[in-house]
């Protein structure tokens, strides 16, 4: 070949790439979050697991209820709030009957957040006629006085909960995120008006339950946890009869096949399974989902394996945070929306500064969560009342929207650039941030992240958004809103009135 035909050849190729006719097809780029969550899932080891988000309590309840009774080999169970009502003892029961056919069982409660069931001696009966069964451990995570030992060394000490929900089935089968168990996480608003507005994720994934176990593990071997045991002169019977009871009604409720129970008459069983169907009887929106009957219940419909990785942190008194971090990385980059839905809004410097960060670069910011109709932490409350306006001064492009009662906001959930969503117990407060135990599922997913934020939006039609006055609002955000420029004034009445207006909750601001 010629050197003059070499030359026009490389003039002709050169005119077709500046004309727009590549010669190589470029490479779309990755954009900058799923490059954030492609090193998460490296080094948290994450898999490809088939994974849905459950938004409804009657389905959460269901997807529970039906993992249980279809258990081959294990169950580890691990929560904040475990109580004793129809919700609490039916499980318990199940628990039970599942340890008699031989699977292993184990369960981890908090020793501050169940209290009653922890502490009572009738909560604690419960507790020691599940330990019956040789296939059971039974924790309690941190009691009182074993958290009070560690105060010398600092006063948050003793705060450090198991804030974790982890229900872990044959180590596969995972469901985590808000949830604790109690009849206002499970309920309908028709029901029970005062329910709590949460989200769940379950999930199928070996590799994935491996990590929840070993989360479940630290957590569960720790010295300064308590065995609960079988004491020689406890009596036990009326314990193991309510249990009994209790799963028996929830489980004939459920499949519609509670019928005659006159050949029960005369026995100790029969008046306790007339008063949990009583106590059924006040919540018949349980009946059914918005996925059919629990007859036909399947946990997945049609999902597709997505990339998944789960996060762990430890309580204070352990080394591991992977949680904090990962929202930081998270949040720092993304570049188009941030979605985040969570009960409690008292945000550590950490957080303030990664959203501040954020805003800067133009991201929009959507928080939801509770306001002065629909708390249930005073203090938190209170602070946040102090400092909402503070907030959106810091993060020019963040809109706040307070849910109205008597519903509460108790979803921890978070959605980047509809690409990535996190589930899990994680709230943004110091007591997460720097005190509890906490899990969280990040999925990397247009559609579940989409679905996620999609439930965020449906609840801001029930929350009121609060914003500065217009002369210091945002450019554009003010016209962009009519609503009220922040609480009603008789909602913030009493002790929450007080502790907002002298600050005191302030004080004890780190210890939230």
């Amino acid at each position: 070949m010629t050197r003059w035909l070499r030359t026009a050849l490389a003039s002709l190729f050169l005119a077709l790439g500046v004309a727009g006719w590549p010669l190589v097809a470029q490479q779309p780029a990755t954009p900058p979050i799923e490059g954030a969550f492609r090193e998460l899932f490296i080094s948290g080891g994450g898999d490809r697991a088939i994974a849905r988000v459950l938004t409804d309590s009657t389905e959460s309840w269901f997807a529970r209820w039906h993992l249980l009774t279809r258990a081959k080999k294990s169950i580890d169970v691990s929560y904040f709030i475990l109580k004793d009502d129809i919700f609490g003892r039916s499980m318990l029961g199940l628990l039970r009957a599942r340890a008699r056919e031989g699977l292993a069982v184990r369960l981890m409660l908090d020793g501050r957040g169940s209290g009653k069931l922890a502490r009572s001696s009738e909560g604690y009966g419960y507790l020691r006629a599940l330990m019956q069964e040789p296939n059971v451990q039974v924790r309690i995570y941190r009691p009182l006085a074993k958290s009070l030992l560690t105060v010398p060394l600092n006063v948050r000490n003793a705060l450090a909960s198991n804030h974790d929900k982890i229900f872990l089935i044959d180590g596969e089968w995972l469901i985590t995120g808000g949830r604790n168990i109690a009849t206002e996480y499970f309920a309908q608003t028709a029901d029970l008006p005062k329910v709590f507005r949460d989200t769940d994720i379950v999930l199928k994934s070996a590799l994935i339950g491996a990590r929840a176990r070993t989360a479940f593990d630290e957590e569960f071997a720790r010295w300064d946890n308590s065995a609960v045991r079988e004491r020689p002169f406890d009596e036990l019977e009326d314990r193991r009869m309510e249990l009994e009871a209790a799963w028996r009604a929830m489980n004939a409720r459920l499949l519609a096949m509670e019928g005659d129970t006159s050949r029960l008459q005369g026995t100790r069983l029969a008046p306790l399974l007339e008063q949990a169907r009583a106590e059924l009887d006040l919540l018949p929106a349980l009946r059914s989902g918005p996925v059919g009957s629990f007859a036909g219940y399947e946990p997945f419909q049609g999902d597709r394996p997505v990339p998944v990785v789960l996060l762990d942190k430890h309580s204070r008194l352990g080394k591991k945070n992977e949680i904090t971090a990962g929202l930081v990385r998270l949040i720092d980059a993304s570049s188009s929306d941030i979605h985040i839905q969570n009960p409690y809004i008292v945000l550590t410097r950490t957080a303030r500064e990664a959203l501040g960060r954020a805003s800067a670069r133009g991201v929009k910011i959507v928080i939801n969560t509770n306001g002065p109709t629909s708390y249930d932490h005073l203090v938190t409350q209170a602070t946040f009342l102090r400092e909402w306006k503070g907030l959106l001064k810091e993060l020019p492009t963040c809109r706040l929207f307070a849910y109205n009662g008597p519903a509460m906001i108790h979803a921890k959930v978070f959605t980047f650039d509809d690409r990535v969503a996190v589930v899990g117990s994680y709230n943004m407060d110091p007591l997460s941030e720097q005190i509890n135990s906490e899990a969280v599922c990040v999925v990397q997913s247009p559609d579940f992240a989409r679905r996620n934020r999609l439930r965020v939006e449906a609840d801001l039609k029930s929350s009121e958004e609060w914003s500065l006055p217009a002369a210091t609002g945002p450019e554009g955000m003010a016209a962009a809103t009519s609503t009220p420029a922040g609480p009603p004034a008789e909602a913030v009445q009493g002790a929450l009135k007080l502790l907002t207006v002298t600050g005191v909750a302030t004080l004890i601001r780190p210890l939230m």
